[in-house]
């Protein structure tokens, strides 16, 4: 009887058995790694979660914070910043004015008027210099001559300058009137760049 038994199974599957339990072992295997790794996962899954409810907890407070300080507008505040800044500007220029308005006034008086005349063009220059270093300039330079600098001591005329700013020569002049810088008007050598 043991013969009989032994003819009925086929050659191949007594062979194929140790492979069969091999695959079955490797099957065995992969699920038990694929378990492992939902696990993890699944744990992953869960610190992100709670991560995500921690950043719904700073969306709310930065809503609440938002509400808050929405009464701010930003375009408003920078209008004000630059009305200060203008306002800064003229009181600057107003203040360089009653500046070398006194400056002339002290002068004239202590020199009287035929020394005033003689001692009036380096002041000039020396004061049309400070107000273009006051305004931003640098590296003035007076192109007017000396001679007629001395004239306008007592009357009104221009000082002819040229005065560097970021770099680009600006040429121009600085009105005088009465003795007095009244005004200053400067350009870019170039209006335009190549």
């Amino acid at each position: 009887m043991d013969t009989a038994l032994q003819t009925e199974i086929p050659a191949w599957l007594v062979a194929a058995v140790p492979w069969f339990a091999g695959v079955l072992v490797l099957l065995g295997f992969a699920t038990a790694l694929a378990a492992w790794m939902l696990v993890a996962h699944a744990r992953g899954l869960e610190r992100l979660g709670r991560r995500l409810d921690a950043l719904e907890e700073l969306k709310t407070l930065l809503k609440k914070l938002v509400a808050e300080r929405d009464d701010i507008d930003l375009r408003r505040l920078e209008h004000v910043v630059v009305d200060i800044r203008d306002a800064q500007k003229r009181t600057e220029d107003v203040l360089l004015r009653a500046l070398e308005k006194a400056t002339h006034e002290a002068e004239s008086q202590r020199n009287g008027a035929a020394a005033n005349a003689a001692e009036a063009g380096p002041s000039l220059g020396e004061r049309a210099v400070n107000r273009l270093l006051a305004l931003g300039y640098e590296r003035v330079q007076i192109v007017s001559p000396v001679d007629d600098l001395g004239r306008l001591g007592e009357d009104d005329g221009e000082v002819l300058l040229e005065a560097h700013r970021h770099g680009v020569l600006h040429k121009g002049r600085v009105l005088v009137r009465r003795g007095v810088l009244a005004d200053v008007e400067l350009s870019p050598s170039y209006s335009i760049f190549p």
